[in-house]
């Protein structure tokens, strides 16, 4: 009896051995390149993202979507586009249930053109250098630099595939770290982007946001090195001694409101490096 269980021990032993060595099963096989992307966009308010099929073919209506979720969850205004009218647009009856807020948004704050457009294209799909040309708009929505800098755009071969119209916004991206060549130095900026593509770019934009961060106030003092702005109900002071102003015609003038970007920590004197007058 005692040999029987010896055998039956050494079977047991083998095949605990074998099993890993022969079967990539799903218990074991290594994460995806995209699922860290994926759960990202579930955690922050991108659900049309984290529920579409990673290889799904992204068309504008889940660009304009995603960007309007995003500002949502972290806080950005979304109300301009309430009363913004969009059945003048030739295809505004195209656009899916529940997407009309999105695009009234989107339209409103100058995502989509420069409003001399008779078309939204809401089912067109989106090439990598359309998502760029929005994602950056937004930023610069969002209060920060986006001059493009850096010569990091040179290493493509393909480079000259870019369309004048979106080089500036696919140098900021480059720059920014937010997009890499499709294989090896190939940027295929016409290529179409799949809802794997957009939730990654997304993601790291998340990141670069956190590393770059602003905020919104009224200012309360100016002088010509400091500016000081009241926000969220505490009052905070820049050096803006090496700032870019960004103020058009209003100026820097008391009571207005204004985002800036800075670096360091907000109750510890951060120096402004952009100041856009709203």
């Amino acid at each position: 009896m005692k040999k029987f269980f010896s055998i039956l021990l050494c079977v047991a032993l083998i095949a605990a051995i074998a099993i890993p060595a022969s079967a990539a099963g799903t218990a074991n096989k290594s994460a995806r390149w995209y699922d860290a992307s994926i759960t990202w966009a579930a955690k922050n308010g991108l659900k049309d993202l984290a529920s579409a099929k990673p290889n799904a073919a992204m068309t504008r209506t889940d660009l304009v979507s995603a960007l309007y979720e995003y500002a949502k969850h972290t806080g950005l205004d979304v109300s301009a586009g309430e009363d913004t009218n969009i059945l003048s647009y030739e295809d505004a009856q195209n656009i899916k249930e529940g997407k009309y807020e999105a695009f009234q948004w989107a339209c409103a704050v100058g995502l989509l053109g420069s409003g001399s457009e008779t078309k939204l294209y809401p089912n067109s799909k989106v090439t990598r250098e359309d998502m760029i040309t929005m994602l950056c708009a937004f930023d610069a929505l969002c209060g920060r630099d986006v001059t493009p800098g850096g010569m990091a755009y040179r290493e493509f071969t393909d480079w000259s595939t870019v369309s004048k119209s979106a080089s500036d916004q696919m140098m900021w991206a480059i720059g920014a770290g937010l997009v890499n060549g499709t294989s090896g130095n190939v940027l295929s900026p016409k290529r179409s982007v799949d809802c794997a593509q957009l939730a990654t770019v997304m993601m790291r934009y998340d990141t670069y946001c956190a590393a770059h961060p602003v905020i919104t106030g009224v200012i309360t003092d100016a002088t010509m090195a400091t500016i000081a702005i009241k926000a969220n109900g505490k009052t905070y002071s820049f050096d803006k001694s090496s700032s870019v102003v960004n103020a058009g015609t209003k100026g820097i003038v008391l009571g207005e409101t204004v985002t800036i970007q800075y670096t360091g920590a907000l109750d510890k004197n951060p120096t402004a490096t952009l100041i856009t007058v709203k």
